[in-house]
């Protein structure tokens, strides 16, 4: 989100960034065929489907300012528990599994903004 069009929305939440980090194994990374372009972070299931860690982004924001933020989420996006790589579980922005069936799968360049720094190359 640093340096991307939602930092500015996240700055006027009063959101803070705190670090960047990595899920758990076992999420795919998907662009949404959406205007503009959105990543599409899904779960898998553990020891079925196969996935991997994914950079994220870890904000603090105010609770204060959590319900407005998350009512600008459009669908098929959400606020849902992703599951850091130490095992934590934190409020990040999940994508709803019907939405990948025409999405295009980009794990394994495991982050949003490597798809960007890919594509504009």
């Amino acid at each position: 989100m640093r340096g991307l069009s939602l930092e500015k929305q996240m700055l006027e939440y009063r959101s803070k960034f705190i670090r960047e980090d990595e899920t758990a194994p076992f999420y795919k990374l998907y662009q949404l065929s959406t205007i503009p372009s959105k990543p599409a972070l899904v779960r898998t299931t553990k020891n079925i489907d196969e996935g991997t860690s994914i950079k994220v982004e870890v904000w603090e924001m105010p609770l204060s300012s959590f319900g407005a933020f998350t009512a600008q989420i459009p669908s098929p996006l959400s606020i849902g528990k992703v599951i850091l790589k130490d095992g934590s579980q934190i409020p990040g922005c999940v994508c709803e599994s019907y939405a990948i069936h025409n999405a295009v799968d980009i794990t394994p360049l495991r982050s949003w903004r490597a798809f960007i720094k890919d594509n504009m190359a």
